[in-house]
């Protein structure tokens, strides 16, 4: 089935007005008309316009969107689905949203690292320019703070993981909300830590944050053994739950969403990461036995993005084998 825009908040009047003009452009509808005119002007279809791209490091941008109907809003810590025409193709994928859920002039933004080999985020970052047309899917995600606020707040993120975690941070620091918070962010140097200067800003304003950034370019990165061992220590803390929750499900949602197996749908809860030269995917996998493994995929090559099936070959043979 093609994937369609979100349905647009549209006043009632104007509804009403439209249904009025049914009997004079029967059999088309009005709506088919003022699409032909501008696809802003539908009342089928979310669409947006882009008013700025802004450089955040040399490897992301952020790009500002102004809704053409009343922005429906979201949570800190939800994503976006959104859609270009690319080449006469239109095309979908999810970001996070990294504006402010009451933007004072009603913008959306979605903060995108550039991948070489991507489809959509060279689009974004190197031909997109202020005032092309973009199509708004719906608000997803639950990944969020908890309600009530835990007394202390463990944040680990990094590369372009840091975009929900920002939005989220930022819900803390507008509601006077952080008392101790403890962020470990991952970046290969200082200059590619999206929003890094935000963090450092609000580490000198805030006793209660505390921000630990780790430079993979100088320091000794993570072992998936190390991940595998974390993430067992994850599962039987009181934590659980949320972790488990802010975790995409293969063929569900989030990144995931888009996986073409079959033998995994609904069966893993997994993240995946990429890096230059590198990707990862790592979580939690049922077996089919009603096991629980944890699993970590990491590939450290040039065409790290190309073995992508080789990870979703590993989660199938986890769900099927792992109980063995």
């Amino acid at each position: 089935m093609v994937e369609r825009a979100a349905t647009p908040k549209v006043p009632v009047l104007r509804r009403r007005l439209l249904q009025a003009a049914r009997a004079m452009t029967t059999p088309l509808l009005p709506d088919d008309y003022l699409g032909l005119l501008d696809p802003r002007w539908s009342t089928r279809e979310a669409t947006g316009t882009i008013v700025e791209v802004r450089p955040e490091t040399d490897e992301a941008s952020t790009v500002v969107i102004k809704p053409s109907h009343e922005w429906a809003g979201h949570t800190p810590g939800q994503y976006l689905r959104i859609g270009a025409e690319i080449d006469g193709v239109r095309r979908w994928r999810a970001y996070s949203i990294t504006s402010d859920p009451e933007h004072p002039e009603g913008l959306l933004s979605i903060t995108i690292k550039y991948v070489e080999d991507g489809l959509m985020s060279p689009w974004f970052l190197r031909q997109a320019k202020p005032g092309t047309l973009v199509f708004l899917g719906e608000v997803e995600g639950t990944f969020g703070l908890p309600d009530p606020l835990p007394a202390k707040i463990l944040s680990i993120s990094a590369g372009s993981g840091i975009t929900p975690v920002m939005a989220l941070q930022r819900q803390l620091d507008r509601t006077d909300n952080v008392t101790d918070v403890v962020h470990i962010h991952s970046a290969r140097t200082p200059g590619l830590f999206i929003f890094g200067d935000l963090f450092r800003e609000l580490q000198g304003r805030r006793p209660g944050y505390l921000l630990h950034e780790r430079i993979t370019s100088e320091q000794e990165r993570i072992t998936p053994q190390g991940l595998a061992r974390m993430l067992q220590t994850a599962y039987v803390s009181g934590v659980m739950p949320e972790l488990m929750a802010s975790l995409p499900i293969t063929g569900v949602d989030g990144t995931l969403r888009r996986s073409k197996s079959r033998v995994s749908q609904g069966w893993a809860h997994l993240k995946t990461g990429s890096l230059r030269d590198a990707a990862a995917l790592a979580g939690y996998v049922h077996t089919t036995s009603g096991k629980r493994l944890v699993m970590v995929g990491v590939i450290n090559h040039p065409n790290a993005a190309a073995a992508r099936p080789a990870l979703e070959a590993l989660v199938d043979w986890a769900v099927k084998e792992g109980s063995k």
